[in-house]
């Protein structure tokens, strides 16, 4: 009898392509991309791998930074009726506290966090994405067949799910007749996950959130690294609006670099008390991109000398178009011209050498040598309230086996008007996400020794 209804549910929902308008994962670098390790100062990539480069980079024909999602709509049939349990807001610690989790690189790209859906709870783990807001794990439907490894959740072996009724705030997109909250959501890879959004018992390290909404997926066809999405960002179906007092409306995370072997750690709540003297930068809202954590950037200097970047590149205007902001998903540092040219042409300058072709996918621009034998000048990031000196390793890579140093930096496609901080630019960084106080901070750390 399950087996009918959830057979006639996945029938109904094959016909949907509701809206959730989010922004996207990754903004400003391929799908998968090689596994990168570090060593000395900088990023190696390992020669084996380069025959796998560009069959890993699913969006390359998209470009680099792919543009926010649109919203499409599109009528389908009932889905079954399902009993509706109690909801309530979500109910957790009394006061707030801060819950760490460890962090998984994988692929090279994106970090991973283990979670928990469900009573009882079914464990698995998820892409944590700052560029969404809603948190997605893939659920078991008839004929689906996901990737090896990909945990999937069973709604009705759950004593604590609910549907997410139409009447619901955070239901904003198409629903059924019965009453069920349907959802679309498109990524920068363009890849899509599609299915209900239900209320559910979320737990965290050691934190049990009730009636969490999320998103059951029912597509099969996409994600294949991945169980499941953990949107962190501004939007009202952000785990971090929705946890709301349990956390004090804060999150941050700290990356130790680009290798598998040593560790990182989101915390969710305030960060740890020992992390003092960062560089403070107010977000900044985008009407296009609300969900987004934008920043102010004030200029770029490089080698101590700063770039006349103009002051508009960075800014928002009235359209929603400009605008620097942090993005997880996101491996490079992404700029829009002509700030991109500027700062390639002063490392040009500095480093005295021609600009020659790069074997990753993304880079464009790399230099004969290694770092011990050029000129690398320095990468400075002028914040409204202090300047953030980036080590060599946030802003370079390292191509081993052909003897090249690659800017770590690319170019806003052309029709795109944003500016990206990807994960490798904050590695080593404490980032700090005071959602209520609508302030990051950034903080120099040595990210495995905290």
């Amino acid at each position: 009898m399950a087996a009918a209804r959830q057979s006639h549910h996945l029938s109904s929902f094959l016909l949907v392509l509701v809206v959730i308008t989010t922004h996207l994962l990754p903004l400003c670098s391929s799908t998968t991309s090689p596994a990168i390790n570090t060593a000395r100062d900088v990023v190696q990539v390992d020669a084996h791998l380069k025959s796998t480069l560009h069959e890993k980079a699913h969006i390359a024909e998209h470009g680099a930074c792919p543009p926010p999602a649109s919203s499409r709509h599109r009528r389908h049939k009932r889905r079954p009726h399902h009993h509706h349990r109690h909801r309530s807001r979500p109910k957790g610690h009394p006061a707030a506290a801060s819950i760490e989790i460890p962090l998984q690189l994988r692929n090279g790209q994106y970090y991973f966090m283990n979670l928990s859906m469900g009573t009882p709870p079914v464990h698995f783990s998820a892409v944590v994405d700052t560029g969404s807001d809603l948190t997605w794990t893939k659920c078991d439907c008839p004929g689906c067949s996901y990737a090896s490894g990909s945990r999937t959740l069973n709604p009705s072996a759950s004593s604590s799910y609910t549907d997410l009724p139409c009447t619901d705030a955070l239901c904003n997109a198409y629903c059924e007749d019965e009453g069920g909250c349907t959802y679309t959501q498109t990524y920068g890879s363009l890849e899509q996950s599609h299915g209900y959004l239900y209320k559910e018992t979320m737990t965290l390290g050691s934190m049990a959130a009730k009636n969490v909404t999320f998103g059951c997926s029912f597509d099969e066809s996409s994600f294949e690294m991945t169980a499941g999405i953990v949107g962190l960002g501004r939007g009202p179906r952000s785990l971090v609006a929705q946890l709301g007092s349990m956390i004090d409306y804060q999150f941050s995370f700290c990356l130790s670099g680009l290798s598998d072997s040593r560790p990182s750690r989101l915390v969710l709540g305030p960060g740890p008390s020992f992390i003092h003297g960062g560089i403070s930068a107010p977000m900044l809202t985008n009407s296009k991109m609300p969900h987004v954590y934008f920043v102010a950037l004030k200029g770029i200097s490089v080698g101590g000398k700063r770039l006349q970047i103009p002051a508009w590149v960075f800014q928002i205007d009235q359209t929603g178009t400009g605008g620097f902001f942090v993005d997880s998903g996101s491996r490079y540092m992404c700029l829009v011209e002509p700030a991109y040219s500027q700062v390639l042409g002063a490392f040009a300058e500095a480093i005295g050498l021609p600009i020659v072709g790069s074997p990753i996918p993304d880079l464009s621009a790399c230099f004969k040598g290694l770092p011990g034998s050029l000129s690398i000048p320095s990468l400075t990031l002028h914040f409204q309230n202090g300047d953030l000196h980036l080590p060599l390793e946030n802003y370079f890579v390292v191509v081993t086996e052909d003897e090249l140093s690659c800017l770590a930096i690319i170019r806003t496609p052309f029709g795109r008007s944003f500016s990206v901080i990807g994960s490798m630019t904050v590695q080593n960084i404490h980032v700090n996400y005071n959602v209520g106080k609508s302030l990051m901070t950034f903080t120099p750390t040595q990210c495995d020794k905290l």
